[in-house]
């Protein structure tokens, strides 16, 4: 069975989309896990009110409003699904997806080394979002696919529940942000994921939504973002993925500075070639904003 997840917080307005999907599945064999991460708008009483129905399995969950990190750690903790999948609320499947997505994992769960999947993100207009997934793999861990097969794009993301309850994210004081990747390159570590090339999960990019806001969240949550840059640093096997995630380790040490956090001050000759570059982004997106918040 597939659990599929999504946080939610004040998307009343645009959940019943993914709802009116999840109904479509060809394939039921799936649970919808939603945590609401504090809303105040009327979110809870229209789930409620799919509950009452009981057209698809939904188990609810609330909590303060502590951001889409926490959400996702208690979303993996309530699953009871053999894969996890996270739809986010302004985001919603084609009607086989969980068809597809189940079929791809009968397929590849016997091998350990399979810890999931990977499809591709399509627009309202049926067109990848991006490049499309490169046609001569099969397998892949999801830091090959952007960096060695030069992927451009997003992705739906499906793994092995039990693999994804070995990692959470932390909890840092005063954020609510952290961006994926920390987990996804963590799971990079336990294996590859099988690709799908079909296009299943259809993305809106709402105003209200992570890639219209992203620069505002990494200003606001600089420690989340300075502790994804530096386990890249630690990843990296190019100079240029070198050189990008030291610029990204001073420039979220500059952003933090700002909001009155302390940080470690770096040294090594990474950070001291990072700095300049990491002014200029800083000068060029984000000064700009941090005004504003003022």
């Amino acid at each position: 069975m597939l659990t599929v997840f999504t946080p939610t917080y004040n998307r009343a307005y645009i959940l019943p989309r993914l709802y009116e999907s999840l109904l479509k599945q060809t394939d039921k064999n799936f649970e919808w896990v939603i945590v609401n991460d504090g809303s105040t708008d009327n979110t809870k009483k229209i789930i409620e009110e799919w509950i009452e129905k009981d057209k698809i399995v939904i188990r609810y969950y609330e909590q303060e409003n502590q951001g889409k990190p926490v959400a996702h750690n208690k979303g993996v903790e309530k699953a009871k699904g053999e894969i996890f999948t996270c739809v986010d609320s302004d985001d919603f499947l084609v009607d086989n997806a969980v068809e597809i997505i189940n079929s791809k994992w009968d397929e590849c769960k016997s091998n350990n080394m399979c810890i999931g999947i990977v499809g591709t993100c399509i627009g309202l207009d049926g067109k990848p979002v991006g490049t499309g997934m490169p046609l001569n793999i099969k397998n892949s861990t999801l830091r090959n696919l952007y960096n060695k097969y030069k992927y451009k794009g997003d992705t739906i993301l499906v793994y092995r529940t039990e693999t994804l309850k070995k990692y959470k994210f932390p909890k840092i004081k005063g954020e609510k942000f952290i961006p994926e990747t920390y987990l996804y390159n963590m799971l990079d570590q336990e294996g590859e994921l099988a690709v799908i090339k079909d296009g299943i999960y259809v993305c809106e990019y709402l105003e209200d939504g992570y890639t219209h806001n992203s620069i505002k969240l990494i200003s606001n949550n600089p420690k989340g973002y300075i502790l994804v840059a530096e386990q890249e640093y630690g990843l990296a096997k190019s100079l240029r993925e070198k050189m990008k995630a030291a610029t990204k380790v001073m420039l979220g040490n500059k952003l933090a500075k700002n909001r009155g956090d302390m940080v470690k001050k770096k040294s090594g000759i990474w950070f001291i070639l990072a700095n300049p570059l990491a002014k200029i982004i800083y000068n060029k997106r984000y000064k700009k904003i941090l005004k504003e918040n003022v």
